[in-house]
């Protein structure tokens, strides 16, 4: 019983160590490809020291309701 529970503890700890080394080298992997893939990754290269870029997206302002339908006025029938 003591030698399973020894095994079992030894097991939890590498296990523990080998998830730690993953999960950091898969967020350092991720990081590192939205870096390169960030559309904001070129214009910061252009800009100095000291200067603000602001990119807007122009789209059109639409109204909340469109495409959700007609508006409907009943009748109540008796």
């Amino acid at each position: 019983m003591f030698r399973f529970l020894l095994i079992f503890i030894l097991v939890l700890i590498i296990l523990q160590f080998v998830g730690r080394m993953f999960f950091h080298w898969f967020i350092r992997r991720v990081s590192r490809r939205n870096q390169h893939n960030s559309p904001g990754a070129s214009q910061s290269r252009r800009t100095k020291t000291g200067e603000v870029y602001v990119s807007v997206d122009k789209k059109e302002t639409k109204n909340d309701r469109d495409g959700v339908g007609e508006y409907v006025d009943f009748e109540e029938v008796k």
